[in-house]
């Protein structure tokens, strides 16, 4: 049926005067029908229609309220119900499965980290990140149904469906990874790169919130960049903006083969080089000196031809926080002179940037399926405790288990994105 002029007119003036009761609800604990037509400036009958589809719908109930002061029939209250549906976001690392579930206020509920115990193939490590999942929701106590949508980090060159290039996990090459982590339900799955995640966490939430135009630069077993411009994630024409490591001028390319990074992997990983090294361990406070030297032209390369308001320090490295930036920051400085670069500043979330971005845009692919529009923003991330950072609480939050799986039989690729 072809809808009149008039008759789309009044549906979008409903949509968007249900869009605005959604966010004043999901912004307060409890509101009544008179608080909600004052805070939306709609007529109490719209608000109460509204409030009456959103109960029917299952966004919305009726709960206790407080004492009322006036006389004559007690205001009803209502809630906004976060926990109608869920979302999920997820980082599939090389050597590490993260999950995250938040309801639709933002909330985040669970936190589940796997590590993999040596290299695994694609096949192994896809039902690793849907046991992942699986234990998030049953975290939360919820049926599939009742998840709105997942957001998966992944190493490598990707289109929000499918793994175009993934050198670290070569066997998801080509591979249409949102259906497969999709398990049969009808909710939204996009794939992202993990990096660009990473700078989509820093940009909402972290180092980078009063930035627009953002440069970050993962810092650990791979080095690579993303790009956020004008306050939006920057993928590029073939989705590959900031993979810029396969020159070898940029000090990204080539080592990871080498000496270099075996000494951090005999170290025990990037996060304990940047743990021994602010205990003053000299090896690792060596190691360190060693990568600064190394990736700095590249570092540089991107912070002048992008010119960014900032740049973030992120991966496992940047946890030895001002033993990695101001060095680094330096050397950037020497490369540059006399022109002045962006500043050098370290990442909020660590190694867990990637699992935290994820996250965030499941929220808002999720908001959009739920509420029928992309014009109702996505809420913050918040935790449970107001006074703990996100970073700490996610820690302190986080179920951490071991996988083994088959072994690959093929070639171990370069950790490269």
């Amino acid at each position: 049926m072809v809808r009149s002029g008039g008759d789309r007119h009044v549906m979008d003036v409903r949509r968007r005067n249900t869009l605005s009761c959604i966010e004043v609800l999901r912004g307060s604990p409890t509101s009544t029908l008179t608080a909600l037509a004052k805070d939306t400036g709609l007529s109490r009958p719209t608000v109460e229609s509204i409030v009456a589809e959103l109960v029917e719908r299952g966004l919305a109930r009726e709960v206790p309220g407080g004492e009322e002061a006036t006389l004559g029939r007690p205001a009803r209250h209502f809630a906004f119900a976060a926990d109608a549906r869920y979302v999920v976001g997820l980082d599939l690392g090389v050597h590490s499965v993260t999950g995250m579930v938040a309801d639709l206020a933002g909330h985040v509920r669970a936190v589940v980290r796997r590590t993999v115990d040596g290299p695994v193939d694609g096949v192994a490590r896809l039902e690793v990140a849907r046991d992942v999942q699986r234990e998030l929701l049953d975290e939360v106590d919820a049926p599939r149904s009742r998840l709105a949508a997942v957001a998966a980090a992944v190493p490598g060159i990707v289109d929000g469906e499918r793994v175009r290039l993934s050198l670290p996990i070569a066997d998801w090459t080509g591979v249409n990874l949102a259906a497969r982590l999709s398990t049969g339900g009808d909710h939204p799955v996009v794939i992202e790169n993990d990096i660009n995640m990473a700078a989509l966490a820093e940009h909402a939430l972290g180092a980078a919130r009063l930035a627009d135009d953002v440069v970050l630069v993962q810092l650990g077993y791979r080095v690579g960049a993303a790009l956020v411009l004008g306050g939006q994630l920057y993928r590029g024409n073939r989705f590959a903006a900031g993979e810029v490591g396969d020159f070898s001028w940029t000090g990204w390319d080539g080592w990871y083969e080498g000496s270099l990074l075996r000494e951090i992997e005999q170290a025990g990983g990037a996060e304990q080089v940047a743990l021994r090294a602010q205990q003053g361990d000299g090896t690792a406070l060596d190691l360190l000196e060693q990568y600064v030297r190394r990736v700095a032209p590249g570092v540089a390369t991107l912070a002048m031809v992008v010119d960014p308001e900032c740049v973030v320090l992120g991966g496992g490295l940047s946890r030895a926080g001002e033993l990695l930036r101001a060095p680094l920051q330096a050397e950037v400085d020497r490369l540059v002179h006399p022109r002045a670069a962006a500043p050098l500043v370290t990442s909020a979330f660590a190694a867990d940037g990637a699992a935290l971005g994820a996250l965030v845009r499941a929220l808002e692919v999720g908001s959009e399926a739920v509420f029928g529009s992309a014009e109702i923003a996505a809420p913050s991330l918040r935790v449970a405790d107001p006074a703990a950072s996100l970073a700490d609480a996610l820690a302190a939050a986080a179920r951490t288990q071991t996988t083994a799986a088959a072994p690959v039989t093929a070639r171990r690729p370069r950790p490269r994105r």
